[in-house]
């Protein structure tokens, strides 16, 4: 239909004015639109207020390099998505300033992993040469060169040392455009947890960072960067072999890494011993490099970086660049570097660091700190290193001398000092070096052997918490806060493992001795109660503080949980190994392997153990949030909001919790509800990925978008994470988004979960859901083997197959990281892949993520290019939005579905999958033949034993009712044995042929498919057991069918022995009539348990309730939603309130209200038809099957149809393409319980017939009437004369009932408004019409179907009621004077009795049997006693209270209403006769005589204006909208294709047409108010004559055609 909304094409229908701006969230200032009264964002909810424009006031002194101020990078900004920056141009002319310019392109290079861009080299590149200009003047130019004023150099103490102290630092040529500065300026401008996020990526490479750096606005002030330093974690790596029994460490290599831990593995037979160290919280050696005197050209640094693996690891007087002058920012800095393979060149590693770090065998690590400028111009600065340094190495420059020295040693202990001469002026004793020989290794090995000296120290492990800091120095702003120090403390002194326990048994039931006693719990509970106190009091802080305070513990229980587990993380690398080895042998052993295996998964068990995140107390506060409902006051109810700032300031969120395997709805509903308050219809594209365990899933998304996903050993992402990243307004503007949703998936195929049974199910059930709601996702894998892959994502690519027939299934991109070993290669899945990936370029290669042969060296500079590339590939994608509050709804039903359906999870490959789908279907067709065969043949079984009731019963004898019950007994059951043995072996019969052939062409199949070898002698004999039940339930049914006969004539001697017997006894303590009512009404009820347990125990066939639950169950096994809601609905639903009429549950409805534009758009038409298809699948599922009771294999039959049903509906309507598979389950259930309510009621009205108690319980009366005759009278003629009479009663009663409803169908039928179709319709919308101004015109145009139904129904029930009591008194009077006076005036023998027994049901044995009992002698006594028992009945009969019959149940009424389905389109009530959509020729097709189509909403797309036109006027290439439908379909397209069922040409019949057109122009504007649309023009209206229509004039003509 042409809606008012647009839609989103990935999953949802979403509200998007197409005409309107989609600006918003410029660097975070929220802008609002007020142009068309739609407000996007408020500024009052923006979390980042307090940083939003706040800038920095930069000193005088550095404001050539950084202007006069400088904006601070928030944590939003750092994570906003941008196009990529070009490389700067900078010229030489224009350089003040130039590292603002350079900025951007810097930070996003850092951000990406490719912090080369910060080498000295790299800065220096990007300064280019001046253009060449054309001069305006011609100047001659001077012969010979030009000599200046020669300048003397005098090195010694005299030299002026005014040089480069900070006081006239300002004064020297200064060089904006350099490595130092840039740092300096990207660390000064970023707010703390920035700063700490780019430090950590910097440390991933061999670079030196700033440990002391300038406060910029400030003169002479400095900061120390401590306290931001201490996120990167330095690993180094040692290598062990066995040979000949003896270790030999082999080498040793370091490098740096994400997370703060010194982390060492150990190999046997090569495997590693990895040492990690948190930097400045795990061991450490500081060694500072300080220079005495005035600096030279190849000074200090420049020595220093000799000894380093990079030529300007330091910044020094040798960079490129150096010659425009030193850097704004450099003197009084301290840059540092740790020593390790990675950042020492190769001598200084073999000669100075290999062998030391052999010799500590702990996570040590030796740290190089490198101080610039005269040290004794920066006396604060080396006293507070004193505080942390190991050694000082003490380089003295040439007019440095005693008197220096001696003031140094003032200052720092002496023995701390370790000295070393350069180019010194005189004769000295001590080793010195010329630097002019600097390249020659002789100089080079005196500088190693000082390093030698300085690492003979103590190592330091201190708390740099205690540190402290005097003038002109200050700590940097810390992330520190009183509130996760004390959780970080707490969890120190408790432990993760204590803390992880304690969660995991809260969250079970506890069993056996896991709690000793009440006192541990109780214990436990305070614990965990501390814990979240401490917790939520963080998330009450003011954002800024709140985000220091997570990151801060964040890092702590990273740092704690790893320390826990390092030693178990070595036994656990070490099992890996040995598996690995012993399952890459040709022989491996398969008992070692296993016993391996429990070992890895044992130790990786210990690890989680200890393993205690972030998620773990979010999962916590979700669970007290949830309790925390019921108290409107309760403070816990803030904490959603405060979790929601957090999100949209890049914080990770748990969507999944993969422990549990769980979605915390209720928690997550509530941050997300307030994520929508603070950004309304948020557009976002959702990018996920997958991969198997440890394939760096965790560190690509993080070099993409500078993220914090958990990487380290052992401690891998479980369930899924999810992190909002904004875009920038170019980017919005340009893909119509604005934010990615990045999804961070569990590895596939963990370790851990080896000897879990269903891992590989619960992949593929991960591999489903994160593709299903995803935008784009990645499958990133190590390019090596993808068999398992390539299986669980076959099964996911099945499911995703359901999503594309709606358009919703994601892009994929294949990620192939690519080693030396499989450059060039392909995963084997490739060809797979590739008929179902929407984007035919998806492979996606990635060179080697290292720099480097050892495990742990820096990212390469090919790796960032690979990372920029598919960074471009994912804007490119970036497209096709859906809003943020839509996907969740879709992300937590989808999950539902997900994690209910596990149909295709439980295979490991689609072949599997389909082999599986292909057998079940042939086994269903076979058993349904076999159903088919047996249901024939009871068919026959039933006629016979109707047959030889009704010929017996038509006999005459005292004894008939022995002789009945013997022979129907006797005779049926044989009939029925020999009918059941024919069964599947009869040559004649049809049935049986078709059941026999189909059984042998199973068999063939069976043999024709190979991989059903093995199972084909299991699979027939299910076919033989399912023929062997059937025919023993076909038995049953019979047999009961039989018994149930014979209870309803009377026949049952038991019954008859069981009266008799009690009778005797009872007649025996005390002679008839003298029992007094109580008594004998006592007495019935005894007799009467004991018949009703009798008749019990002939019902063969288990309640109908629980024989359609146990197929439920069976159908949707995997279906926990279904099962349970179909479960409960049973347990709740009464009998007694059951109709057919069913209308749609409120998950349903609410499905409808979120498809379309607004709430009524609609919705009740579409409810309407999807109601009526359902209600009448369950109907020919009953015909289909033919009979009228429940019967084996109808609940698969309705599975399947309704599947069929709703797959039709999405394409004719457009619906689900949301991918909401929980809606349509919800559907499922729906037709179940229709299907429920209409079968139970049927089955109910089969057991009235043929269930033996039933049928006893409707003569309870009788048998009442008898037994109590016989206390009062004995056994005589005047007991039976009142049973008869009884008998009489009850026939006269019905007759009267009969003429009644007769009597008022007849009346109702000759109404003239109800003679055809079109009076009726006249008639009824007459009354519409005059009563237009309320509401029942609206209704009727939302829902004409129900509403003229009900309508009718309503007149029909309430017709001519005041007749029935009349007609039914006097019919009842009528004959029952009648019957009174036949027996009076025949009283001759045996005429008299032929009288009674022509007005008594032949099917009445007992009462039969007591006429045929009566002799001549008693026959006057058994009239009269007939006749009396009349009388006294009649004297005490209540003609209130009859039960009549509505004749809104009756066909010939119902028929006059006609057909009342509706046009989809515009709401006209088709002309047919009811029920001719069941014709097979053209009349089954609708036809009407079409009306406005704005009656029902349809409007046009952007105006949102109402449409006047019919459907038959329109053009068949106008294009049309509908439902969920993204695109546009012509109208001739439409009708022949989506609504085939319906006639769209001109009706002959238009009686009413002016009526309709006076309609719309009556409720053109209330149509448009009720569903936010606009009311049609005056041009609209007239063009389609609606305009200027006038009622009076309109109904004078009807009137004269109708009245």
């Amino acid at each position: 239909m042409v809606t008012g909304y647009g839609v989103d094409v990935r999953m949802v229908t979403a509200i998007f004015n197409p005409d309107a701006d989609s600006v918003f969230l410029l660097k975070y200032i929220y802008e609002r639109k007020v142009s068309d009264g739609n407000i996007l964002y408020d500024p009052k909810t923006s979390s980042e207020i307090e940083l939003n424009g706040k800038t920095l006031k930069v000193h005088k002194n550095y404001q050539p390099l950084l202007g006069e101020t400088i904006a601070i990078i928030t944590p939003k900004e750092y994570a906003e998505i941008c196009d990529i920056h070009e490389l700067p141009s900078i010229y030489k002319t224009n350089l003040d300033s130039c590292t603002n310019e350079i900025l951007p392109y810097i930070i996003q290079k850092i951000k990406m992993w490719g912090c080369d861009a910060l080498t000295a080299s790299s800065i220096s590149r990007l300064l280019l040469k001046e253009p060449k200009m054309p001069s305006s003047t011609t100047v001659k130019s001077k012969k010979g060169p030009s000599f200046g004023k020669t300048l003397g150099l005098n090195l010694g103490k005299e030299l002026d040392k005014t040089a480069i102290t900070p006081s006239n630092a300002s004064k020297r040529n200064k060089n904006p455009l350099n490595r130092f500065d840039c740092i300096v300026r990207i660390l000064s401008s970023a707010e703390c947890t920035v700063s700490q996020d780019i430090l950590r990526i910097m440390a991933k490479f061999p670079m030196a960072l700033p440990l002391i750096m300038p406060d910029i606005e400030q003169e002479n002030e400095f900061k120390v960067m401590l306290p931001l330093l201490t996120s990167p974690v330095i690993k180094r790596e040692v290598k062990y072999s066995v040979v000949n029994s003896s270790v030999i460490k082999q080498e040793v290599k370091s490098s740096v890494a994400k997370s703060p831990v010194i982390k060492q593995e150990v190999k046997y037979n090569e495997i590693n011993e990895i040492f990690e160290n948190h930097l400045f919280l795990s061991p450490f050696k500081l060694l500072v490099a300080l220079r005495l005197g005035t600096n030279i050209p190849s000074g200090k640094s420049t020595i220093l970086n000799q000894l380093m693996a990079t030529e300007h690891m330091f910044s020094s007087s040798s960079d490129p660049g150096a010659s425009r002058g030193q850097p704004y920012t450099l003197s009084g800095s301290v840059e540092f570097v740790w020593l390790t393979q990675e950042t020492c060149n190769d001598s200084l590693w073999k000669s100075v660091m290999e062998p030391y770090y052999r010799s500590i065998k702990t996570e040590e690590i030796v740290l190089l700190a490198n101080l610039h400028g005269d040290a004794l111009e920066y006396k604060e600065h080396i006293k507070w290193l004193d505080q942390i340094a190991s050694r000082f190495l003490v380089f003295i420059m040439p007019n440095a001398g005693e008197q220096e020295w001696i003031e140094l040693s003032d200052i720092l202990d002496p023995e701390k000092l370790v000295h070393l001469l350069v180019d010194p002026q005189y004769s000295v004793e001590d080793e010195f070096i010329e630097t002019r020989n600097l390249t020659n290794d002789d100089t080079l090995e005196i500088v190693r052997a000082k390093f030698k000296d300085a690492l003979e120290s103590n190592i330091f492990d201190i708390d740099i918490s205690k540190i402290m800091c005097e003038k002109p120095l200050k700590l940097a702003e810390n992330v520190y806060c009183d509130e996760s120090r004390r959780i970080v403390n707490f969890i120190k002194k408790k432990s993760c493992y204590r803390i992880k326990k304690i969660i995991k048994n809260r969250n079970r039931p506890r069993v056996g001795d896991e709690i000793k006693n009440t006192a541990n719990k109780d214990r436990d509970k305070r614990l965990l109660k501390e814990l979240m106190k401490n917790f939520e009091s963080i998330l009450m802080l003011p954002l800024g503080e709140r985000r220091k305070a997570m990151a801060h513990l964040e890092r702590g229980l990273s740092e704690v949980s790893e320390k826990e587990s390092s030693a178990v993380r070595k036994d656990l690398l070490r099992s890996k190994g040995d598996l690995i080895r012993e399952m890459d042998l040709i022989k491996g052993d398969k008992d070692k392997i296993k016993t391996l295996r429990d070992q890895v998964n044992a130790f990786l068990e210990k690890v989680d153990d200890v393993s205690l995140g972030l998620e773990h107390f979010f999962r916590e506060l979700g669970k007290f949030y949830e309790i925390s409902l019921d108290n409107q006051y309760n403070p816990a109810l803030r904490l959603p909001k405060s979790c929601a700032e957090l999100f949209v300031d890049n914080h990770a969120i748990e969507l999944i919790d993969g422990d549990a395997d769980e979605m915390q709805s209720v928690w997550l509903s509530a941050i997300f509800k307030e994520i929508d308050a603070l950004f309304p219809n948020l557009r976002i594209f959702v990018v996920s990925i997958l991969g198997l365990q440890s394939s760096g899933k965790s560190t690509l998304l993080n070099a993409l978008f500078a993220c914090r996903f958990a990487v380290s050993v052992g401690r891998c992402t479980r369930g899924l994470f999810m992190r909002l990243l904004f875009l920038d307004k170019k980017l919005r503007d340009k893909n119509n988004v604005d934010a990615i949703l990045l999804i961070d998936t569990e590895g596939l195929g963990a370790p851990e979960k080896m000897n879990d049974k269903y891992a590989t199910q619960k992949d593929r059930r991960l591999s489903t859901y994160v593709m299903g709601i995803s935008n784009l996702t990645f499958i990133n894998h190590m390019g090596e083997s993808m068999n398992e892959l390539t299986e669980i994502l076959q099964i996911a690519i099945v499911a995703m197959a359901r999503l594309e027939e709606n358009n919703i299934a994601p892009d994929i991109f294949m990620i192939q990281h690519l080693t030396e070993s499989n450059t060039g290669k392909s995963f084997s899945g490739q060809t797979q892949f590739y008929r179902r990936i929407q984007n035919g370029d998806f492979i996606k290669q990635f060179r080697p993520l290292k720099n480097g042969s050892s495990s742990y060296a820096p990212p390469s500079e090919q790796y960032h290019e690979d990372v920029v590339n598919l960074y471009k590939d994912i804007l490119d994608a970036c497209g096709r939005p859906i809003t943020f509050n839509k996907w969740y709804t879709l992300a937590k039903g989808y999950w539902e579905c997900v994690k209910n359906e596990n149909f295709a999870t439980q295979f490991k490959n689609i072949s599997e999958m389909y082999n599986f789908m292909e057998l079940s279907k042939n086994i269903e067709e076979v058993k349904e033949a076999v159903n088919s065969d047996f249901r024939a043949h009871a068919k026959k079984c039933e006629d016979d034993i109707r047959n030889e009731f009704l010929f017996l019963s038509q006999q005459n004898g005292s004894n008939r009712m022995q002789a009945i019950e013997h022979n129907v007994r006797e005779g049926c059951k044989v009939k029925i044995i020999n009918q059941l043995k024919v069964a599947m072996n009869d040559e004649i019969c049809k049935e049986c042929q078709n059941a026999i052939n189909r059984i042998n062409q199973f068999k063939e199949y069976l043999q024709e498919n190979e991989y059903l070898e093995d199972k084909t002698r299991e699979i027939l004999d299910t076919i033989k057991e399912h023929i062997d039940s059937t025919r023993k339930g076909t038995e049953a049914h019979l047999t009961q069918i039989i018994d149930a006969k014979i209870i309803e004539t009377g026949c049952n001697t038991e019954f008859m022995d069981e009266i008799t017997t009690s009778l005797e006894i009872k007649l025996k303590e005390r002679p008839s009539g003298k029992y007094n009512d109580k008594e004998c009404r006592k007495f019935f009820e005894e007799i009467w348990k004991n018949l009703e347990k009798i008749a019990t125990d002939k019902n063969n066939i288990p309640p109908v309730e629980d024989r359609i639950l146990n197929e439920v169950e069976n159908a949707y096994g995997n279906l926990s939603t279904v099962r349970d809601q179909f479960r409960n609905f049973i347990t709740n639903n009464n009998i007694d309130q059951r109709s057919t009429n069913n209308t749609f549950s409120d998950n349903v409805k609410g499905f409808f209200f979120n498809i379309f534009s607004n709430k009524v758009q609609k919705q009740k038409e579409i409810e309407g038809i999807l109601k009526e298809e359902l209600n009448e699948l369950t109907d020919k599922i009953m015909e289909m099957k033919g009979t009228g009771y429940f019967e084996s294999g109808m609940i698969n039959k309705l599975k399947i149809r309704v599947d069929t049903l709703i797959k039709g509906f999405q394409v004719q309507h457009a619906l689900f393409k949301n991918g909401d598979d929980k809606t349509k389950w919800h559907l499922h259930v729906e037709t179940l319980k229709i299907f429920y309510n209409k079968i139970v009621i049927a089955q109910h009205k089969w057991d009235e017939k043929n269930n033996p108690l039933k049928i006893l319980q409707k003569r309870k009366s009788d048998y009442e009437t008898f037994i109590i005759g016989r206390l009062q009278k004995d056994f005589s003629a005047v007991s039976d004369g009142i049973f008869v009479a009884n008998c009489l009663l009850k026939k006269i009663m019905i007759m009267a009932a009969e003429k009644a409803n007769s009597e008022r169908k007849s009346r109702i039928l000759k109404f003239n408004w109800i003679k055809d179709v079109t009076h009726l319709r006249y008639n009824y919308f007459k009354q519409l019409a005059m009563r237009v101004k309320e509401n029942k015109a609206l209704d009727h145009f939302s829902n004409p179907k129900d509403s003229i139904e009900s309508w009718f129904s309503e007149i029909v029930n309430e017709s001519h009621c005041d007749v029935l009591q009349e007609i039914y008194e006097k019919t009842f009077k009528e004959k029952f004077q009648e019957i009174k006076q036949k027996i009076e005036t025949n009283s001759e023998f045996p005429e008299n009795l032929d009288v009674i027994k022509s007005y008594l049901d032949e099917a009445d044995i007992m009462a039969f049997n007591m006429i045929e009992e009566a002799t001549d002698k008693n026959i006057k006594v058994f009239q009269k006693s007939i006749l009396k028992t009349l009388d006294d009945v009649k004297e005490k009969y209540d003609f209130k209270n009859i039960n009549f019959c509505n004749p809104s149940e009756d066909d010939d009424i119902m028929k006059k209403l006609g057909c009342t389905y509706s046009c989809f389109w515009c709401g006209a009530l088709c002309w047919g006769p009811r029920g001719h959509k069941n014709n097979i020729d053209e009349t089954k097709m609708h036809s009407t005589c079409h009306q406005p189509q704005g009656l029902t909403g349809t409007h046009i797309i952007g105006t949102k204006e109402l449409k006047s036109w019919p459907c038959h006027l329109i053009d068949d290439n106008v294009g049309f909208r509908w439902g969920g439908r993204e695109d546009f379909v012509k109208w001739g397209v439409t009708k022949r294709e989506h609504f085939p069922e319906w006639k769209f040409s001109e009706h002959h019949n238009t009686t009413l047409n002016k009526l309709m057109c006076w309609f719309f122009q009556e409720l053109n504007e209330k149509i448009a108010q009720s569903k936010g649309l606009a009311p049609a023009s005056i041009s609209e209206l007239q063009k389609y004559r609606c305009d200027g229509l006038e009622y009076s004039r309109i109904m004078n003509e009807l009137y004269s055609i109708f009245e």
